[in-house]
């Protein structure tokens, strides 16, 4: 490959391009899984599923590793949180059940949170710390560099190979999967709370010569970890109990699981698997699931290590994993993140909601006998609040609530939470609260809870400011916003189609993407303008007049052209040609003198490309 690619960046300028060549497609790319077809709001709805922190002992990493999961046991667990295929039921507020279709865990390792592992070296990590006290207990060092957060060039690069070898499989989910991709590297902030872990998993194996000793220890060793202050560590835990299928005794391991559960409760899983790694030589053993979130730094990594042989798993460790991962769904997570809502509801949110809500606050803001408003737990040195304040709890119990799917629990916690963010002047939590109240509302099937489009652009313009001209800021956050409403918005109606156009548009003039990234951006809002039309038709629908009929046409044939020019910009004439075709078809027809030269342009680029650099489909 040539070295434009290896140094981490794919070819931009001309020069580059004159010299490129791949002299085999990546097995990685070949052999890569486009994900499963899902419309954008299930798309969205995965992404906000619950994190599952996983802490293994050092005999259940070293099982894991030697069956080629080389990050340790939290990577074998990792793929079967994606697509959970059990119905998950779940309880909203009022009592009623919900079955959660796009329900899904996502295991991170619990390294990820131990921000001494990121500034402070090996030597004083969270990990060295506790085999000093404890030895052999964990490993050392940890198996895996899973980290939060994203850098917006891996994405563009990632992307740009999937669309380099599989144009033709990415043609039409190309804003899907930049979509994922963002999503996939939401960073941990102290403004949010999806990324924080729900539940601490903690698994012990049965090679431990004394493994209740090592899961009591184990689970008290989470007060070493040096995480953010705005984060605590001590998630309520649960525990695996791996018992090794081609070593050892079962009913030896299944005693010693009893024991488990009178020392530690029932919240524990008993999973069999087999240690012995699977090759294609078995009978038995099938392709792995390859994770669907993976990041792109992650992908990239994998695309520079690609190995010919596919990497197996015996199918009966595939089932036993898939009934740990649902079991642990409907029998842990579920019920505890229930009962937490009813918990926080009660002792946080009760007084908040609502007109009484509402007359508190005012009473409180504008009869206060210091002057000074209502007494706020914000911190404005550190821009945070403390992780044992109301609103930390209020924003946990709300994150809690679309995660389950309670729309409407959702959208009324995050309105009290708005009111005392927009009093506190916490930009960042007022912004960040806004844009996922906005979201729930477009999943809510109540109207009632619905705002107008209009209304909902424009307040949301006025927070979106706080992301990106405070102090501090988050770009990853209004680029999110943008990316995700823009589009949802998009799904909802024809008739204000223009308003989602407008908010999809302001995205490009973020400068926050990149050519490829802006490829898309103008496929998506041509896309927008399109389906409309096709709407309009198909439905003779009488709230789109004749002349808006027009306009619209002619935007998704200026929007089109416009993507087909980033297209070739990224030197993909297969993605540039089908959008330029739909604005031709426009243009021919209007005598737009600037507009024509335009169109002749970007033909003669995209023929000049398809001469220069056509190659072959994998």
């Amino acid at each position: 490959m040539h070295d434009s690619q290896s140094s981490g960046s794919y070819p931009r300028t001309s020069s580059e391009w004159n010299s490129f060549a791949i002299d085999e497609t990546p097995s990685y790319i070949i052999n890569h899984e486009i994900f499963p077809d899902r419309t954008f709001a299930q798309l969205v709805q995965t992404a906000f599923s619950p994190r599952i922190a996983v802490l293994a002992t050092y005999d259940a990493d070293k099982l894991a590793y030697h069956k080629g999961f080389t990050q340790g046991f939290w990577e074998l667990l990792r793929p079967f949180g994606d697509e959970i295929r059990e119905k998950i039921v779940a309880h909203d507020m009022q009592g009623s059940t919900r079955t959660l279709n796009n329900f899904a865990l996502h295991f991170v390792p619990f390294d990820a949170y131990d921000m001494s592992v990121r500034t402070k070296g090996k030597e004083n990590s969270f990990r060295a710390t506790v085999a000093s006290k404890h030895p052999n207990l964990v490993l050392t060092t940890p198996l895996s560099d899973y980290r939060f957060g994203t850098n917006s060039k891996d994405v563009e690069q990632w992307l740009w190979y999937l669309a380099y070898f599989r144009h033709q499989d990415i043609s039409g989910k190309s804003a899907l999967l930049y979509t994922q991709q963002f999503l996939a590297g939401q960073p941990l902030v102290p403004f949010e709370t999806f990324n924080y872990p729900v539940l601490n998993l903690f698994v012990v194996s049965s090679h431990n010569t004394s493994p209740v000793d090592a899961l009591r220890v184990l689970i008290q060793s989470t007060k070493y970890a040096d995480c953010p202050t705005f984060l605590t560590p001590d998630a309520t835990p649960r525990y695996v109990f791996v018992h090794d299928e081609d070593k050892h005794d079962l009913e030896l391991s299944i005693a010693i699981f009893d024991t488990m559960k009178r020392s530690f409760g029932d919240n524990g899983f008993f999973l069999r698997l087999h240690s012995q790694k699977a090759t294609l030589d078995y009978e038995s053993a099938v392709p792995c699931p390859r994770p669907q979130w993976l990041s792109a730094q992650e992908h990239l990594k994998l695309l520079q290590a690609s190995e010919k042989t596919p990497f197996c798993i015996f199918q009966s460790d595939v089932q036993a994993i898939q009934r740990f991962v649902t079991n642990f769904s409907t029998l842990s997570v579920i019920p505890h993140m229930e009962r937490c809502v009813k918990k926080w509801d009660d002792q946080y949110a009760s007084t908040r909601r609502g007109f009484t809500g509402k007359l508190l606050f005012a009473s409180k803001k504008y009869f206060s006998p210091s002057g000074s408003g209502i007494a706020s737990n914000f911190r404005h040195a550190s821009h945070t609040y403390k992780r044992n304040s109301t609103e930390f709890f209020m924003r946990r119990l709300a994150d809690f609530s679309f995660m389950l799917g309670d729309w409407t629990h959702a959208i009324s916690v995050y309105e009290a939470l708005i009111r005392q963010y927009n009093n506190d002047q916490a930009h960042l939590y007022l912004a960040a609260a806004q844009e996922i109240v906005s979201i729930a509302r477009s999943f809510s099937p109540e109207d009632r809870v619905r705002n107008s489009e209009k209304s909902t652009l424009q307040t949301l313009q006025t927070y979106m400011s706080h992301y990106t001209r405070g102090v501090p800021n988050s770009h990853f956050h209004a680029a999110r916003a943008f990316l995700l409403l823009g589009q949802l918005f998009g799904s909802k109606t024809e008739v204000d189609i223009d308003n989602s156009a407008n908010w999809c548009t302001s995205l490009l003039f973020f400068r926050r993407l990149g050519p490829l990234g802006q490829a898309i951006m103008f496929q998506r809002i041509a896309n927008l303008y399109q389906e409309t039309c096709e709407k309009a038709v198909s439905a003779s629908q009488g709230a789109v007049t004749a002349g808006t009929h027009r306009s619209r046409i002619r935007k998704a044939a200026f929007w089109s052209l416009l993507a087909a020019e980033f297209w070739c910009k990224c030197r993909l004439p297969e993605l540039a040609t089908p959008l330029f075709s739909q604005s031709q078809g426009t243009y021919d027809q209007i005598r737009w003198t600037s507009i024509n030269k335009s169109v002749y342009n970007v033909s003669k680029e995209i023929d000049r490309l398809q001469k220069r650099y056509t190659h072959s489909d994998p």
